[in-house]
């Protein structure tokens, strides 16, 4: 190979022989060879062979100089990560508008819902058929209907990818949360669905009773599930807390549902992470505006990680995130898409990339994690298949790159790099297009 410089159309015809010679030879040893091997939490090995049989990797060695000819220019990678979406947005061709005023953004939100003309089904079908399209073997997913019949083993079993379904809780008066516990707890009963597990998502501090949080988490703890929930994602939820007032106190009066009791002031974001503490695992969704306070506590509290969404961070125009501090204090932050509302497309890796263009000073192997293993443990799943070891299974991923002699962190700003099963298409022609993304974030 005189070069590792590659058009997509010379990638594609040379992984398209590769992958051909590669299914003739099922059942016998096989050798990849590839540019790089990037695994999470460690040091990614340059001009590598990994010999696999039968699915599972035998060994990994470096390329003898004779090999080097033979050499993919691709990087290859575990399966991802996606620890936050919402599949039912999947129908979305855009975000919706406006963004800002936050509450604005809600209203845009049910009235889609309400009547947009994909059924729930076909959004979820779409959602899934992009995220695993797109190297995706474990998703985070919101769930806002009692859809196990829709996560079924059909979607799954083909596709080595399983979801843990975060049933959605959402009520502000005592009948509601009686009837969300109730609800709950069906969910967490009812027969089991291949390639699903089951957890708990108290929505927001703006539509949970403080008795619901509460009795939510006693109920994970009970049935040792993880527990998700969006915090700190605006400063109006901030207000809401500390005083009762601002913008999503009149958005709540406007529908009949507040309640001064339930919002007397003097609350704040600590006031919910110590109640969310006491579950096995918690996944704070956006934490926008964790003070450090707030920051100091989940230093102390490993079992809590922070779900970074940044494309859908940016769309709304937030002040930088803090994840940078989060970090430096020892926190566990991780990465997530949000939905098709507030992203173009459901791609975890670009959200990788958008950090990596942030933070250049994190290294691959932290931002890897970010969307393999650590999302896996935050969700308390096996971290196994999000590595690529001897002696175990092998499904791999490649970056695809113009131009794989870059180091690699070049690489992985770059944006014609793009992550493709290549068991997925039926050619390799099939390749992912190139999708750029402009918002409104202050952090760029």
């Amino acid at each position: 190979m005189s070069s590792l410089h590659r058009s997509q159309t010379q990638l594609a015809t040379e992984i398209q022989r590769w992958r051909d010679d590669w299914i003739v030879r099922a059942g016998e040893e096989r050798l990849l060879r590839v540019r790089w091997l990037w695994n999470p939490e460690e040091a990614a090995l340059e001009n590598v062979c990994v010999r696999e049989q039968g699915g599972t990797v035998l060994d990994i060695r470096p390329c003898s100089d004779s090999e080097l000819t033979n050499v993919l220019p691709v990087v290859l990678i575990p399966p991802l990560v996606n620890a936050h979406t919402h599949l039912e947005f999947s129908a979305l061709a855009d975000p919706l508008e406006p963004a800002l005023p936050f509450q604005s953004w809600i209203q845009s939100l049910m009235k889609w819902r309400g009547s947009n003309g994909a059924t729930l089904a076909e959004s979820i079908r779409s959602g899934l058929a992009e995220s695993i399209d797109s190297g995706v073997g474990l998703i985070g997913e919101i769930s806002t209907n009692d859809e196990m019949a829709l996560l079924s083993n059909q979607q799954f079993s083909n596709q080595r990818t399983s979801c843990v379904a975060f049933r959605e809780l959402i009520g502000l008066s005592s009948a509601r949360v009686q009837q969300q516990l109730e609800l709950a707890e069906r969910f967490l009963t009812a027969p089991s669905v291949a390639g699903v597990h089951r957890a708990l998502s108290p929505h927001a501090p703006y539509t949970v009773h403080p008795d619901l949080l509460e009795r939510a988490v006693a109920l994970a703890g009970k049935h040792h599930i993880p527990v998700a929930m969006h915090l700190a994602e605006t400063t109006d939820e901030l207000e809401l807390l500390e005083s009762g007032t601002g913008r999503f106190q009149t958005f709540l009066s406007s529908m009949g549902l507040f309640d001064p009791k339930l919002f007397p002031g003097g609350r704040c974001i600590l006031n919910l992470l110590k109640i969310l503490s006491s579950a096995s695992k918690v996944l704070a969704v956006h934490g926008n505006y964790f003070t450090d306070e707030d920051i100091s506590f989940l230093s102390r509290h490993q079992n809590i990680t922070t779900v970074y969404c940044p494309r859908t961070h940016h769309f709304f125009g937030h002040t930088p995130h803090p994840f940078r501090k989060l970090l430096s204090a020892g926190c566990r932050v991780v990465l997530g898409t949000d939905s098709r509302a507030s992203n173009p497309d459901l791609s975890i890796w670009r959200e990788l990339q958008h950090v990596a263009r942030l933070a250049p000073e994190l290294s691959p192997s932290q931002l890897l994690a970010m969307i393999t293993t650590h999302s896996a443990e935050a969700m308390q799943c096996e971290t196994t298949p999000f590595r690529i070891r001897q002696d175990q299974n092998f499904s791999p991923l490649f970056l695809l790159t113009e131009n794989a002699s870059e180091d690699l962190p070049k690489l992985i700003r770059n944006p014609s790099t793009i992550p493709w099963h290549p068991f997925l298409h039926q050619t390799s022609n099939n390749l992912p297009p190139h999708q750029e993304f402009s918002g409104h974030s202050h952090e760029e």
